[in-house]
């Protein structure tokens, strides 16, 4: 389930990248840079989760940058599948406005 989610993640990392990078809105701008952001900090993030599942009796030491990274992935990441669930909507509503001039 975990491959799952970070697999779906990913796509809508890449998506926010591929669709906005020709950004003219602020809400643009956000979605293009929330991609890059979220897609640049993965590895980090999932470095810090292994060393905070394994943090034992402190064994590690202090790992609140590694819980800012996660936090700051998540915000993120949660940005990015708001702007393809919009993409998507909007290009949905194109097409039907399209279709609609077509049958008249």
């Amino acid at each position: 389930m975990i491959k799952f989610t970070l697999f779906i993640i990913i796509c809508c990392n890449v998506l926010c990248i591929r669709c906005y990078r020709n950004y003219k809105s602020p809400f643009e701008k956000t979605a293009y840079f929330s991609g890059l952001i979220s897609l640049v900090l993965i590895p980090f993030c999932v470095i810090g989760a292994f060393l905070i599942m394994t943090n034992i009796q402190d064994i590690h030491g202090n790992l609140s940058t590694y819980e800012l990274a996660i936090f700051t992935w998540l915000i993120t990441a949660a940005i990015s599948i708001i702007s393809v669930i919009i993409y998507v909507i909007k290009g949905l509503k194109e097409s039907a406005n399209e279709q609609n001039k077509q049958d008249e």
